[in-house]
């Protein structure tokens, strides 16, 4: 993370991400360990998330980046790649009154768009649950938008 204070603001940028190495399952004590990472319904070995907000009184913006990598449908014959998935979220928020002992003190208005270009997670066959994507490290909302007044007491 790194904040940048000046006169027009408080700018935010962050990079969060997961690495896994390894994900394996077995079956039997006696039975060899299965390499199940990367693979559908399973996890993915790199996610990331990266974020830039900017505050500048009562008003902020945040602009986030999804993104997961790439895996391999195991169940299809032949083996088939999964696309890696990006996806935006947004937000816009307004504080109604910062300070003052009001009934708005400390509240806040947020409009937030999440997966705002509305990408669809990539096609999976998935045969466990008979759908089109794999619900495990995706969902088929698309676009979500939501406001919501947020009161601090």
């Amino acid at each position: 993370a790194y904040t940048r204070s000046w006169a027009p603001g408080v700018l935010k940028m962050s990079l969060d991400g997961t690495w896994l190495f390894r994900f394996t399952q077995q079956e039997e004590p006696d039975a060899p360990a299965q390499q199940l990472l990367n693979t559908q319904n399973n996890p993915i070995n790199l996610k990331m998330r990266g974020a830039l907000s900017w505050q500048q009184r009562r008003w902020g913006g945040t602009l986030g980046i999804n993104f997961q990598n790439h895996y391999v449908d195991t169940v299809s014959e032949p083996n088939r790649p999964i696309g890696a998935y990006t996806t935006f979220d947004t937000q816009l928020r307004y504080e109604l009154t910062p300070f003052g002992n009001s009934i708005l003190a400390n509240t806040r208005l947020e409009l937030n768009a999440i997966n705002v270009l509305n990408r669809s997670p990539p096609f999976l066959n998935n045969a466990i649950a008979h759908i089109g994507y794999d619900q495990e490290n995706a969902d088929p909302y698309g676009r979500l938008v939501s406001l919501q007044v947020r009161k601090t007491w």
